[in-house]
């Protein structure tokens, strides 16, 4: 392999990597409990990700709420959306951000044990915080 080769494959791997490391490349990996799914917020939260995150894939797994944390403490989902009323139960190795006012209630889960949150999660996060708020930035009950 030549010098120009070599130059271009670390480039290349530069802008790969800028791109991994700010959210905009990669995976997703989002859990869902129960009704959390049929929120009519959920469409709406993915389709403007995909939207904002166009290298980004997203992959949703509906599962259980004791099983989405542990998948959340083993690095198997980045994120999973629970009932609020569930998160006292399961708090080990997990952080909560409640943002959802809409019955069920639900809250964002996230590992604590990852040693960088995931870019995209944060993304994903902040857009479903955006659909839920209020012009006084507060979150509603109606999102």
């Amino acid at each position: 392999m030549n010098e120009r080769a070599i130059l271009s494959l670390a480039k290349e791997f530069e802008t790969l990597a800028r791109a991994l490391g700010a959210g905009d490349q990669g995976h997703l990996r989002v859990g869902m409990a129960g009704g959390v799914s049929l929120l009519p917020l959920m469409p709406a939260a993915i389709s403007a990700f995909r939207r904002e995150k166009l290298g980004v894939t997203v992959t949703l797994e509906k599962s259980n709420t004791p099983a989405l944390c542990a998948s959340l403490r083993l690095g198997q989902v980045d994120m999973a959306i629970i009932p609020a009323y569930l998160q006292q139960i399961h708090t080990q190795g997990v952080t909560f951000h409640p943002i959802l006012g809409e019955m069920p209630r639900a809250t964002i889960a996230m590992a604590t044990t990852h040693a960088a949150p995931n870019k995209a999660a944060t993304a994903f996060v902040n857009i479903l915080k955006k659909l839920c708020a209020s012009s006084d930035g507060k979150t509603v009950g109606t999102c």
